[in-house]
């Protein structure tokens, strides 16, 4: 960070200040995070200042992070699981009032990620989903995008689908375009682009 920000801005900074700073922001920070998930299942978490959206989207994800551990000083991977939660209102496009022409339009989006277990997790997306209006009578669907974990799938998900509100699982394009390739290759048993692409387009190796 000091090195980015002397590149960038040309000014110097101390590193160790910056992480001090940082470390006891992110420790207030946790520590609201922690006082809203225990307030969670008991419905103690403040209603969201706005009604809720027709649709919530949320999105899960883990990713290795090489990092130390505060609480007990170990170094090395650790699974960082990310999850979002996005209100989603449909707008017409400029110059248009056709529903089929609608448009997602996005609110500010809510980030949390944490690495304690999956089990932990869940609580903590869970007290986002709550903020966000997961429980608002005027949220009728609620959209879950993923990959394909099963402890997202098979697990977590229990904790966002409620009565009354439809329930949407996506599989992430990048996933699913993974799948799709090894089935296109068992298809045609050789190079799918022979099909896809055009004769008179492809570019000689």
């Amino acid at each position: 960070m000091p090195d980015v920000v002397a590149q960038t801005l040309g000014l110097k900074i101390d590193g160790d200040m910056v992480r001090r700073v940082t470390e006891k922001i992110g420790s207030w920070a946790e520590s609201e995070e922690q006082t809203a998930i225990r307030a969670a299942p008991g419905g103690t978490i403040p209603a969201p200042s706005a009604p809720g959206p027709s649709t919530l989207l949320t999105a899960w994800d883990g990713a290795m992070v090489n990092t130390k551990r505060l609480r007990d000083g170990h170094r090395g991977w650790h699974e960082g699981k990310v999850g979002v939660c996005a209100r989603f209102e449909p707008t017409p496009r400029p110059f248009s009032e056709e529903k089929n022409e609608a448009q997602p339009a996005y609110e500010s989006a809510d980030y949390c990620m944490g690495f304690e277990p999956q089990a932990d997790f869940r609580d903590r997306l869970y007290a986002h989903a709550l903020q966000a209006g997961l429980e608002d009578p005027s949220c009728h669907q609620i959209v879950l995008v993923a990959d394909g974990a099963h402890w997202i799938w098979e697990q977590s998900a229990e904790h966002l689908r409620m009565a009354g509100k439809t329930w949407v699982e996506i599989l992430d394009f990048y996933h699913a375009g993974q799948h799709m390739w090894t089935v296109a290759k068992v298809v045609w048993h050789q190079d799918p682009w022979a099909h896809l692409v055009p004769r008179s387009r492809r570019i000689a190796a």
